[in-house]
């Protein structure tokens, strides 16, 4: 703008203001809607993978790298987006879903494109990183420790992990239907 103004192509330069606009909130599913998904999904060994993305809170290119050590999953620096080493516990309910995801592993640009048309198919309008905003929330939960989450995350700075975090109340209120309906049917059962 100055040089146009300078060039005299405008009179004056107009005065430019940032608009500050809210930072939408981040894309999670409820398990509900992880349901909803899962049952477009035929594949098993599909399904078992968008399963270890959701239990693990991996980055997309991560699950290909990802090395099992006993109980736990780890992520080495070269391989990881913030070039740390980390370790993410394997919970027992995905330990066999990993072996089959990571047995001749699909292309990742397969499992991303794959998701957003299953999620689309559902009617929900989610990326695959949409499981990891997931896993973040689960996580902070479970754990109430924010610093924990920043770790398995595998987050050089805090705030990255607070962007995560933050959650409509509306989410919140349908997770905890969820469980709370979870928990009425496994006492029912």
């Amino acid at each position: 703008m100055n040089w146009l103004e300078k060039e005299k192509f405008i009179l004056e330069a107009p005065k430019i203001e940032q608009v500050k606009v809210d930072t939408p909130l981040p894309k999670f599913l409820t398990p509900a809607e992880l349901d909803k998904i899962y049952s477009f999904t035929s594949d098993e060994k599909l399904l078992a993978t968008f399963r270890v993305y959701e239990g693990l809170g991996l980055r997309l290119n991560e699950l290909q790298h990802a090395e099992l050590e006993g109980d736990f999953i780890k992520i080495n620096a070269k391989d990881s987006k913030g070039r740390r080493d980390r370790i993410i516990p394997l919970p027992d309910d995905i330990k066999e879903d990993f072996a089959i995801a990571t047995q001749e592993p699909y292309r990742t640009d397969y499992v991303s494109k794959t998701f957003t048309k299953l999620a689309k198919k559902a009617g929900i309008t989610r990326t695959l990183h949409s499981l990891r905003h997931t896993f973040a929330l689960r996580t902070l939960m479970q754990t109430k420790d924010l610093n924990m989450v920043k770790e398995l995350l595998g987050h050089s700075q805090i705030s990255t992990t607070m962007i995560y975090t933050k959650f409509p109340k509306d989410y919140l209120k349908t997770v905890l239907m969820d469980n709370m309906s979870d928990k009425k049917l496994k006492a029912t059962a």
